[in-house]
């Protein structure tokens, strides 16, 4: 006969049982415990046999209102529930004598409980979800309904690919005996505990829908202010729940519809509505084959899909205009977006969702390469039409060139001012733009111009015929005409805008005067006079040359500190966060540049210079101001990343979740989120950090490290709270998808090899789950 023995304190021996075969089971281990027992596992001398016994935790002394001082409906249910089940197995139910203890064998059968099962693939679901419904049918076949069923009450045995069914404390005789009246037969009115200490007072429906919601596995119909019968319909109601919480049904993810419906039939409120527990397996059976035709259809949807991803013509090479650029870019990008939304790929979602994370990286990679593609083919079109309009520039200015010789009584005088004219000239070309062959032609032909011009002027010259009289009664007109001609030399530098051309022009000219003293016939009493002359033409070559000279200097000296002052002009755009503001700085530098070039003695100086603008300056201002448009580019450049990647948005999310963590921890004084919310305070300074680093100037690489640091160190904390999960989980796949497969990588292998790719296998749960909608453009 079957024994039990319980601990005595001080009686130096454990409790044990003694089967009806003599075997002997000791050394109790605690395994858990439910609302109304205690779970110990006891194990033979050998080890190799177990028991599972249970025992009261509240135990009271027997009443004139009760019994015994415990449930004794539950615990005597919970046995005849694994007798009727289990015929075989050894079950014992001891009751102390003074009716305030039991102790009930069971047998420890193996299995894993369903509730542990972690996001159970369709084929799995449906596999675990059939051997549940059979399980059930049987119990019912035995006249049993188990009112209780949920996850944690259901084994599922690997090796022989069924469900085994415990607890069965609820359990009653289907149609005979009604579901324990001690729970589910409520008053009119109660007072209900809210939370951890208010309380409230409830009646009626709103009562009974008050512990409906407590307790969602349950059929609605078991609570009731009558006694209710029990009846299979209410397996069938818990079994939809089962299958709900298994697929996933209560996130946000997304579901097979055939899940949906089932789940919906069998948590239909009316009983009667519900298929029967025969009609249920028969579906499932079903919808188990339909399963295999369906995955294999999303698999070839998978495989077209990537193919109709890549042929899309992404190319912008041969177009020529904006215009078609645009057209081209929507056209595509229209193609993109009907892939994702597509039907093929809403049946890849809800059946093979690792699958739509490939697509994903696909669909993204493929709008960063079309709008990378179509934005560098527009930047080079407006490249070359900016080109263009400073070649037209440069050869409409190139035409405007006004050829004059205001000084062209001598043949030496044209030939210097035609050289000036033709430096002035050349000066005019920037020297990116000097070897355009339109400029080339523009300018030969304004050189041939000069040449012409300069040529007629020399002609047109008058040649003096007249002999000079060698004769002393005529001798002093050669000598008055000299005299005449030196005083009329014409000293004029002003044209002369480089010093060389000073000095050359001032040699020219005492030359000529040097000339005039050899050439002319004069008495010894005449000299005098011509000495003269020439001496103050010659005090007046050498000072106006001096002073032009001097004022050469000067302004070149000027436009040299301007030169130096727009070359050093810091251009920094560093850490600006928006267009708007890009724009508004590179507007100022513009401004600023604007009045250096436009500066009254800089103008002053080119006035002096006889120029319109000087080449080296032009050259520097254009420098300058390429900078300042490559680096606004630049930093348009990171902010964009940050767009594309969404970083605002899923911040502004992160913060608005840990301000109602922090909430919660405040004003609801819920400790539990305490950890939560230091933790979310200090993920969301770590991003916001990262993101200011990133404007500053770091590198993409190290950007995406910041913020995959920042996330590894969050999710332990964090994960536990299933708002966060998907939310960061979405983050994490943006930021991949971002910066590993778009603007700066799109070789696969870095992602594969990098700090990145170590964490992708933390989050396939968090993406699966989560409803992580496609990025569109």
């Amino acid at each position: 006969m079957a024994k039990y023995k319980t601990q005595i304190d001080n009686s130096g021996y454990d409790s044990g049982y003694e089967s009806d075969g003599g075997t002997s089971y000791s050394q109790p281990k605690r395994l858990g415990s439910g609302n109304y027992s205690l779970c110990r596992i006891l194990s033979s001398t050998d080890g190799l046999k177990h028991k599972i016994v249970l025992n009261p935790i509240n135990s009271t002394q027997p009443s004139s209102s009760t019994q015994y001082g415990f449930d004794y409906d539950e615990v005597v249910a919970k046995a005849r529930f694994f007798k009727t089940l289990y015929p075989s197995a050894d079950v014992q139910l001891f009751i102390s004598g003074d009716k305030t203890h039991y102790r009930l064998i069971l047998p420890l059968l193996p299995g894993k409980a369903y509730n542990t099962f972690e996001n159970p693939d369709y084929k799995q679901l449906l596999k675990l979800f059939l051997a549940a419904v059979r399980a059930v049918k049987t119990c019912h076949a035995k006249g049993l309904t188990i009112v209780d069923l949920k996850g944690d009450n259901l084994l599922f045995n690997n090796q022989l690919g069924n469900c085994i069914l415990i607890d069965g404390g609820f359990s009653a005789l289907t149609k005979q005996e009604y579901v324990k009246p001690s729970v589910f037969k409520r008053c009119q009115r109660e007072v209900v505990q809210i939370g951890n200490t208010s309380c409230i007072t409830l009646e009626g429906e709103n009562l009974l829908n008050h512990f409906r919601q407590r307790h969602p596995h349950i059929a609605p119909e078991c609570w009731s202010q009558y006694e209710v019968f029990a009846d299979a319909a209410m397996d069938v109601y818990s079994l939809g729940d089962l299958l709900m919480r298994m697929s996933g049904f209560s996130s946000q993810k997304t579901i097979w519809p055939a899940i949906v419906q089932l789940i919906e039939w069998c948590k239909q409120t009316n009983p009667l509505q519900r298929p029967t527990i025969d009609i249920l397996e028969k579906k499932v059976e079903e919808l188990s084959k339909v399963l295999e035709t369906e995955l294999l259809a999303a698999k070839k949807d998978y495989l077209s899909l990537l193919d109709q991803i890549e042929e899309i013509n992404g190319d912008f090479s041969k177009l020529t205009t904006l215009k078609e650029v645009q057209i081209h870019k929507k056209e595509v990008l229209n193609q993109v977006d009907k892939i994702c939304d597509a039907e093929s790929l809403k049946r890849i979602s809800y059946l093979n969702p690792d699958d739509l994370i490939p697509i994903r990286f696909a669909i993204m990679q493929k709008k960063d390469t079309i709008t990378r593609n179509a934005t560098q083919v527009e930047l080079h079109i407006k490249d070359q039409n900016s080109l263009n309009e400073k070649i037209q520039e440069h050869i409409a200015e190139i035409k405007k060139f006004v050829v004059t010789f205001p000084n062209s009584n001598s043949k030496i005088s044209i030939q210097t001012q035609q050289k000036l004219l033709l430096l002035k000239l050349q000066k005019l070309v920037n020297t990116n733009l000097g070897k355009n062959e339109s400029i080339i032609l523009a300018l030969e032909e304004k050189k041939r111009e000069i040449t012409t011009v300069a040529e007629k002027l020399i002609t047109e010259i008058p040649s003096n015929k007249n002999k000079v009289p060698t004769t002393a009664s005529d001798s002093r007109m050669p000598q008055k005409q000299a005299i005449a001609q030196i005083n009329n030399l014409s000293v004029d530098f002003s044209n002369d805008i480089e010093l060389s051309v000073v000095y050359r022009h001032r040699e020219e000219l005492l030359r000529k005067l040097a000339t005039q003293q050899y050439n002319i016939s004069f008495t010894s009493t005449e000299q005098g006079e011509l000495q003269s002359a020439i001496r103050k033409k010659t005090e007046e070559i050498n000072q106006k040359s001096k002073e032009r000279i001097e004022v050469l200097n000067q302004a070149q000296q000027t436009i040299a500190k301007y030169i130096d002052e727009i070359k050093n002009k810091p251009i920094d755009f560093s850490g600006m966060a928006s267009a708007t503001e890009i724009n508004n700085q590179s507007e100022n530098l513009g401004q600023t540049l604007a009045a250096l070039s436009a500066a009254t003695n800089l103008l002053q100086a080119y006035k002096f210079l006889s120029i319109e603008k000087d080449t080296e300056l032009t050259r520097v201002l254009e420098e300058k101001k390429n900078e300042i448009k490559q680096k606004a580019q630049s930093q348009l450049k990171l902010i964009d990343v940050l767009v594309q990647l969404k970083f605002d948005e899923h911040y502004k999310n992160f913060e608005l979740k840990a301000r109602d963590m922090r909430r919660k921890v405040e004003e609801e004084k819920n400790d539990y989120y305490v950890d939560g919310a230091n933790t979310a305070r200090q993920f969301c300074t770590e991003l916001q950090e990262a993101k200011k680093s990133f404007l500053r100037g770091s590198n993409p690489e190290q950007f995406q490290k910041n913020c995959l640091d920042a996330i590894q160190k969050a999710r332990p904390v964090l994960d536990k709270h299933r708002e966060w999960r998907g939310a960061i989980a979405a983050f994490f796949l943006k930021l991949l998808s971002i910066l590993t497969f778009g603007i700066f990588h799109s070789q696969l292998s870095f992602f594969a090899k990098a700090h990145s790719g170590k964490m992708l296998t933390g989050f396939e749960t968090e993406l699966n789950n989560s409803a992580i909608a496609i990025p569109s453009h």
